[in-house]
């Protein structure tokens, strides 16, 4: 005897925008039509389970739930790590105004209308910080830039989620800024438990610090939910930020027995989801070359099968530019669970 059920999965790398911006072309998600574009066809799509890396901005999260509200609850944990990267900007920002400040009064005739600038000078740096991207990296208003949210009439929290940093952090400059994290959610369908595991990991660096991150989260969720990773069904999905053929993730392969889901659900074509085609990957730190680094790993057990009805790229923007950097993966599967 055995229950089944048709879950979908969406991973989507919303892309926050570039650190520094030098590129006109590609403009911040907040307030963008870029944002507007990912939510109405994330809402159209109606994945089950929705899983988003880099919301470092808790305004980009609100703009989600605004139209997601009725229908899906958001799993994310509050971050607000001020970093050094946090203080390096802000203290340029800040010589900046100061710079100003002296430079104009020099050439102002009257020493107490310069007095009155200082502070005006001060705020707009305020203001300029608090509006571009750094900001959001620094801050990391979302722990780690990962939320997922799930259907709440079809889905609901088993346990308490987990969301978390990395402890290795080693490899990728960009962790120095906001660190990577991961996310364990155990969620329940008709009394049936499935274990969410949602990471971002570095996009730098050495395989080994990336396996580190993987096999962490993995021993994480067993420790958490007292049970044998390897006789455990278990999603693994997000930006690994790596082909699917690389060094790193040749474990979960060989010893724990992920099955790839765009394989597996004969996704079509080559399926990168970062594609120099796609012109918000041009100038971003270096050019990548193509790479399916978005991927949903799914592991069945002995009392779990698994059936691939489908895997698609999805928000490939058509005759339009994409609204982010990378594509994003949804999977539809069957879940069979023995009694």
């Amino acid at each position: 005897m055995f229950s089944q059920d048709t879950v979908s999965i969406l991973s989507y790398n919303v892309f926050i925008g570039p650190i520094c911006p030098i590129f006109p072309w590609i403009p911040r998600l907040l307030g963008s039509t870029r944002l507007q574009k990912q939510i109405h066809e994330i809402h159209t799509l109606s994945p089950d389970i929705l899983l988003l890396q880099e919301v470092y901005c808790k305004k980009v999260l609100n703009a989600y739930q605004q139209v997601l509200h009725k229908n899906y609850t958001p799993v994310y944990s509050d971050g607000q790590f001020r970093k050094v990267g946090c203080f390096l900007w802000y203290a340029l920002l800040t010589l900046t105004s100061f710079s100003l400040f002296y430079v104009t009064s020099f050439f102002t005739a009257s020493q107490n209308i310069s007095i009155y600038l200082l502070p005006i000078f001060s705020l707009l740096s305020r203001y300029i910080w608090h509006n571009t991207v750094p900001h959001s990296f620094c801050t990391g208003d979302i722990l780690g830039g990962t939320v997922i949210f799930y259907k709440n009439m079809k889905l609901k929290e088993f346990s308490q989620s987990h969301t978390t940093l990395f402890r290795e952090q080693r490899g990728d400059i960009l962790n120095t800024i906001c660190p990577r994290a991961y996310q364990i959610v155990p969620l329940m369908i008709n009394r049936k438990i499935l274990n969410i595991v949602h990471v971002h990991t570095n996009c730098m660096g050495l395989p080994s610090y990336r396996k580190s991150q993987i096999l962490e989260a993995l021993h994480k969720t067993s420790d958490i939910n007292s049970l044998n990773v390897k006789d455990t069904s278990i999603f693994l999905c997000g930006d690994f930020n790596c082909d699917s053929k690389d060094p790193s993730l040749k474990e979960l392969y060989s010893e724990y027995h992920f099955l790839d889901s765009f394989i597996q659900g004969n996704g079509k074509g080559d399926g990168f989801t970062w594609n120099e085609e796609n012109i918000l990957t041009k100038g971003f730190m270096r050019n990548y070359p193509n790479i399916r680094c978005d991927m949903i790993l799914c592991k069945p057990s002995k009392k779990v099968s698994l059936e691939f009805l489908q895997s698609i790229l999805v928000l490939q923007g058509g005759k339009y530019t994409p609204p982010s950097d990378h594509y994003g993966l949804m999977s539809t599967i069957l879940i069979s669970f023995l009694k």
